[in-house]
């Protein structure tokens, strides 16, 4: 068999329940506008901050937890920010709904409170609507799984993977066979051995112990006068900066994401996505280095 094969077979071998149709794609976002092009939807519809803003997309509220746009507090809110999606599917039955299982990054990693995402996956099934998980970062690790609609133990109808993979390739695992593309020999080698290493032995069992290293590192950032949230999905995090805790102005995250490692900024909130293989030490300096920025 050729690579490519390897690397659908594998996918397939990993895929959630009842994905059983692996194409792969020229990119990640190729393989989101495949399976929104296969949904046919009446309607497509994301969150308030997706990573690919989609043409004529339908907005539901974010689970913004720190930031509630209904002004409600969790748990005792029961995650009402989602009668917004629940009314966007009953004004369009046979929608589709494009989420990121694990955060919203574009919009300052943003994550859902437990429950959420199965709460979505029930209104999707009640509306006959599809639900296309958007894992182009998150899908290969990221998460502390391999799939990071694994630790809400929901399926989608489709599951589309990028980056998270392998530079240069995407892939969609879907219900339904989605029509593939092209991608590139080199991408194919690249995904193909970091899905092996990643799903080989302890290795995902490892970055789940370094992610709870990593949260437990980045909240004893939490009483910092400048941090207003930390926000922590396995070996991906959120530092939201503001001006003090009261306000909650947003502080520019830009100015400290150069002097901290593996960080970058998406607003007020500093992203951190450490490799899956650091080493504890390195988790340990990660912090340090964001208190020392933040003097």
């Amino acid at each position: 068999m050729s690579a490519a094969d390897d690397l659908i077979a594998l996918l397939a071998a990993q895929a959630p329940p009842g994905l059983i149709e692996v194409s792969l794609h020229a990119s990640g976002d190729a393989a989101l506008a495949a399976a929104i092009a296969s949904a046919a939807a009446s309607a497509v519809v994301t969150m308030q901050h997706p990573a690919t803003p989609i043409d004529g997309a339908l907005r539901a509220l974010s689970p913004y937890c720190y930031r509630c746009p209904i002004g409600l507090t969790y748990p005792s809110c029961e995650i009402a920010c989602l009668d917004s999606l629940a009314t966007i599917l009953r004004d369009h039955s046979g929608a589709a709904v494009v989420v990121e299982p694990a955060a919203e990054i574009a919009g300052g990693m943003i994550t859902a409170p437990p429950g959420h995402l199965r709460r979505v996956r029930e209104l999707c099934d009640a509306a006959g609507a599809s639900l296309i998980a958007d894992e182009r970062t998150t899908g290969g690790g990221r998460s502390g799984f391999l799939w990071a609609v694994t630790r809400d133990g929901i399926a989608p109808d489709v599951l589309v993977a990028g980056r998270g993979i392998a530079p240069g390739i995407g892939a969609t695992l879907s219900k339904e066979a989605i029509p593939g593309g092209s991608a590139g020999d080199a991408a194919v080698t690249d995904a193909l051995s970091h899905l092996r290493r990643v799903t080989h032995g302890t290795f995902l069992g490892e970055a789940r112990r370094k992610a709870s290293n990593l949260t437990d590192a980045l909240t004893t950032l939490a009483g910092h006068p400048r941090v207003g949230d930390v926000r922590v999905r396995g070996l991906l995090a959120g530092i939201e900066l503001v001006e003090d805790k009261e306000s909650k102005e947003p502080l520019d995250a830009a100015p400290f994401a150069a002097r901290i490692p593996h960080a970058t900024a998406a607003g007020n909130t500093l992203i951190i996505a450490p490799p899956l293989d650091i080493d504890d030490a390195a988790i340990d300096a990660i912090a340090r280095a964001i208190v020392a920025a933040l003097l």
